[in-house]
């Protein structure tokens, strides 16, 4: 439902207190007792190891679909000879199969 008076609450929260004062920023500061976050080493090499995974899972993809690529480039040329001489093959034994124009056969015209 649209509410169009300034008497509806919001439909989303509005920050209060320290986010929504001018002087906000100040206090968010780190000081000389409070150390900056750091990342711990455990979470520095899980970050190290998934980059790894991340990386030699990117380089298996495009392997294998290097790999699939040459294969059909390679199986093909192979593919249509053995069809060719299957086809010449079945010609040579059944001459009647061969796939050309039959000569002297007569024509009829009218007119």
């Amino acid at each position: 439902q649209a509410c169009f008076s300034s008497e509806c609450e919001p439909v989303y929260p509005v920050p209060s207190g320290e986010m929504s004062s001018p002087d906000a920023g100040a206090d968010a500061s780190p000081t000389a007792d409070q150390p900056l976050d750091e990342k711990s080493s455990a979470r520095i090499c899980a970050e190290g190891t998934l980059d790894v995974f991340a990386t030699v899972g990117r380089g298996l993809v495009a392997t294998g679909s290097a790999v699939v690529t040459a294969v059909q480039y390679t199986a093909y040329p192979i593919k249509e000879g053995v069809i060719s001489v299957i086809d010449g093959t079945t010609e040579y034994f059944n001459p009647y199969m061969k796939k050309q124009p039959v000569t002297n056969v007569p024509t009829f015209k009218y007119g």
